[in-house]
């Protein structure tokens, strides 16, 4: 559960892979969300990955103390098994990462996440 040292505050993690709370941590997907309560009032704070990120699907950085971020650098600290993700771009070049961040008033369903990121893939093609 994260608190982030918010008197009140709570929440859970999932992601597209049905990872849950402290297992999120570090493990690739779609899109991650943490739905918790504020005030008694349910919210939930998704992130969702472009799949032509480079690194797609990004690792999540999510801790039950409130820290949540995408990480598609950094793979092989995740996951040892993995190649390092040496990614780089030549000077004078740009690189776009692509991030959807969703806020809702209530919690949200993989169905519902899995349709956002579906939509989201669909646009910057």
């Amino acid at each position: 559960m994260a608190n982030a040292g918010s008197p009140g505050a709570s929440g859970v993690y999932l992601t597209s892979e049905g990872k849950t709370g402290d297992q999120a941590w570090g493990t690739p997907g779609r899109w991650c969300t943490l739905t918790g309560s504020i005030e008694k009032k349910v919210v939930t704070v998704a992130i969702v990955d472009h799949p032509g990120n480079p690194g797609y699907p990004t690792y999540w950085h999510a801790r039950g103390y409130g820290l949540f971020a995408a990480n598609p650098l950094g793979r092989k600290v995740f996951d040892p098994s993995k190649p390092a993700f040496n990614y780089t771009i030549d000077k004078g070049q740009t690189a776009t990462f692509r991030y959807r961040v969703l806020l809702y008033s209530h919690t949200v369903t993989p169905q519902e996440m899995n349709h956002e990121a579906d939509a989201f893939a669909a646009d910057y093609h």
